[in-house]
């Protein structure tokens, strides 16, 4: 409420050390406490400069790593005690690039590990390297040619959020990308339509014939968005089968998807 911003937009105006003072005073409220950063915004933001009212959460931060790293800030040049936390804040304010935080030796790193080793011994991934050099090497399936890598990211991806298409000023078919290769042997050129399948489905897709792509290797782009009326483009997720996944972490192999081309015959 404003009985709440009230005191510390007085506190911000007479400036950095009377704010301070009053900030870690409301945090001694835990329900102050837990909307730090709106207090943060809605008090201290306007007060700084370059319209950067969401950075007023950095002044804490700054504070915070100049408390529990100490040494490393003042070697960064941020000096000590509350003084340093208020350099280093207004180093990011007022930077017009990234600063230096804080000043590390290497081994300080090391001994911001919770635990005295990294515990790489992890004995079902090692059996799995292991037993990498008896597993047999896959073999190119001849129903399925080509390798769909689905989602790559180009100049005017949109993902699946409502855009209008004219907002794509390249691309706005989303097409297939193919070797000059492949095209030759399909008999298909730039802009062209292909049927492209995989084991998860089919779709009609336009052909961009390029150097830049191996041949067996295609490409579809990370999605085209959704138009008030309809989606253009394809969705390559619904390319994706789920059950061709990594055994790890179960994550789909959108990179490397088996497929197959068909050239559309031309309606004229």
């Amino acid at each position: 409420s404003e009985e709440d911003y009230a005191p510390l937009r007085a506190a911000a105006a007479a400036g950095r050390a009377e704010f301070a003072q009053a900030f870690l005073g409301a945090l001694a409220d835990p329900v102050k406490r837990r909307l730090a950063s709106v207090l943060l915004y809605r008090t201290l933001g306007p007060t700084l400069p370059h319209d950067a009212s969401a950075a007023a959460v950095l002044w804490m931060a700054a504070h915070e790593c100049a408390r529990k790293n100490p040494a490393g800030v003042e070697k960064a040049g941020y000096g000590t005690g509350l003084e340093a936390g208020e350099r280093l804040f207004e180093a990011i304010i007022h930077g017009s690039h990234g600063v230096e935080i804080t000043h590390d030796d290497y081994d300080a790193s090391w001994q911001r590990l919770p635990h005295d080793r990294i515990n790489l011994d992890v004995p079902d991934l090692l059996a799995a390297v292991a037993a990498l050099r008896d597993r047999v090497a896959p073999q190119q399936d001849p129903d399925w040619p080509f390798v769909l890598s689905a989602g790559e990211r180009r100049a005017f991806t949109a993902n699946t959020i409502m855009r209008d298409p004219s907002w794509r000023r390249r691309d706005p078919d989303g097409r297939l990308r193919i070797s000059v290769t492949d095209a030759t042997r399909l008999g298909v050129t730039t802009g062209d339509q292909v049927r492209l399948t995989t084991r998860r489905g089919s779709a009609e897709v336009f052909v961009d014939v390029t150097e830049s792509m191996r041949s067996g290797h295609i490409s579809l782009p990370n999605g085209l968005g959704l138009t008030v009326q309809e989606r253009t483009g394809v969705a390559p997720n619904e390319l994706t089968a789920a059950e061709d996944r990594d055994e790890w972490v179960g994550t789909p192999w959108h990179k490397h998807v088996p497929a197959r081309l068909e050239r559309l015959k031309s309606e004229a």
